[in-house]
C-alpha cells in the first residue's frame, strides 16, 4: 500500500517546552519527541518514529494491525522506545520540525535510529504488515546493539590504555591546587564518572588542578589515575557548554544536571534546552576549536 500524502501546513512555529509530564503507566507508545529522545538515550536503546495523519487510512489500519499488538508493544517496552507524531490534519509547529529534520514525504512513515550518533537503521513509507515491521525492527535493533558494544568497547580501551609515567617534578596545568575558585563537576569524582557512570563526590583531600579546574577524586588511585591522564577524565571545554560556546563564542560553565556523554566524551551545559539542542546535531558542536582560560568561564545562574 502507498504512503498517504502529507497535507499538513503550519503557518507559523511557537516555542514548545522541553520537560513534559511522565508518560502514563502501561502505555507503550511516547507522544513527546524530546521526552522519547531523552529516554532512549538514558536506557541505551534505538529510538522509533512513527510518522501518522489521523485521516490516513493506512496509518489507521497500522494502527488497528500493527502498533498495538501484543508482539510490537513488547519489542516497545523491553528493547526499544517509540514514538508518535502527528504529521496530518491538527499537527504542531513541533510535529513539522520533526517532519522537515527526518525528510518525511508520504504516510505513515517509521524510523529507527541511534539516538546518540543519529546513525538511521531504517527509514520505510507506507503501510508494513505485522510480520515485516517486527523483522525490520530486530534487524535495526541488532545493528544498533552491534554498534553500542563496538563504541563501549573503544571508550574502555580509552580509559584503560597505558598511562605515561608520571614525573615528581611535573609543573604546568597539572598540579595540586593551592587554591582555585572554579571547582570542576561541582565536586563529583571525573574518574567515577568515566569509568562507572557513576556520580559520587570526590574530597578535597584527593584534590588536583588541571587547566585552572580543581577536581575532587575519591581515593589515592582515582587521584593517580587523573594525574596520569587528565584528559581523559575531565569534561570537554573546561566543562563549558558547547552550544552556547558555538552560538555566541562565550565560554559559560555547564552543570552537572544537564550533563551528557557523546563518542565517549563528557560534556556539560547551562540548560535542558542546551543540552537537546545539543544532541540533534553533536558534530556541529564538537568541531568547535576555541583556546579556553579559566579566567574567561562565565558562572552560570540556575538551571533553566
Amino acid at each position: 500500500m502507498r504512503g498517504w500524502r502529507l497535507t499538513c501546513v503550519v503557518l507559523g512555529f511557537s516555542a514548545l517546552g522541553l520537560i513534559a509530564a511522565p508518560q502514563p503507566a502501561g502505555k507503550v507508545w511516547y507522544t513527546n519527541f524530546n521526552e522519547a529522545f531523552t529516554q532512549a538515550d538514558k536506557l541505551k536503546r534505538p529510538l522509533l518514529v512513527h510518522f501518522y495523519g489521523p485521516t490516513c487510512p493506512p496509518c489507521k489500519a497500522m494502527d488497528e494491525q500493527v502498533l498495538y499488538q501484543p508482539d510490537t508493544t513488547r519489542l516497545l517496552r523491553e528493547r526499544m522506545i517509540g514514538v508518535k507524531i502527528n504529521a496530518g490534519q491538527g499537527c504542531t509547529a513541533e510535529d513539522i520540525r520533526l517532519v522537515q529534520r527526518f525528510g518525511v514525504h508520504s504516510l505513515p512513515t517509521d524510523i529507527i535510529y541511534d539516538p546518540t550518533t543519529g546513525e538511521i537503521y531504517s527509514q520505510r513509507s507506507g503501510f508494513q504488515d505485522l510480520n515485516n515491521y517486527l523483522a525490520v525492527a530486530e534487524t535495526s535493533i541488532r545493528k544498533y546493539e552491534e554498534a553500542e558494544l563496538i563504541a563501549a568497547k573503544a571508550r574502555q580501551r580509552k580509559l584503560t590504555k597505558e598511562r605515561p609515567p608520571i614525573d615528581p617534578h611535573e609543573t604546568g596545568n597539572m598540579s595540586r591546587p593551592e587554591s582555585s575558585s572554579v571547582i570542576g563537576l561541582d565536586g563529583f569524582s571525573p574518574v567515577a564518572i568515566m569509568m562507572k557512570k557513576d556520580w559520587v563526590k570526590g574530597s578535597s583531600e584527593f584534590a588536583f588542578d588541571f587547566k585552572g579546574v580543581t577536581y575532587h577524586l575519591c581515593s589515592q588511585q582515582e587521584y593517580d589515575s587523573f594525574r596520569a591522564a587528565p584528559e581523559d577524565f575531565a569534561p570537554r571545554l573546561l566543562g563549558c557548554d558547547p552550544v552556547v560556546l558555538w552560538e555566541s563564542d562565550r565560554a559559560v560553565q555547564g552543570a552537572v544536571a544537564c550533563a551528557a556523554f557523546y563518542d565517549g566524551e563528557l560534556y556539560l551545559f547551562e540548560s535542558r534546552e542546551s543540552r537537546t539542542k545539543f544532541k540533534t546535531n553533536p558534530p556541529k558542536y564538537i568541531r568547535i576549536q576555541h583556546v579556553l582560560n579559566v579566567d574567561n568561564i562565565e558562572r552560570r545562574t540556575a538551571i533553566r
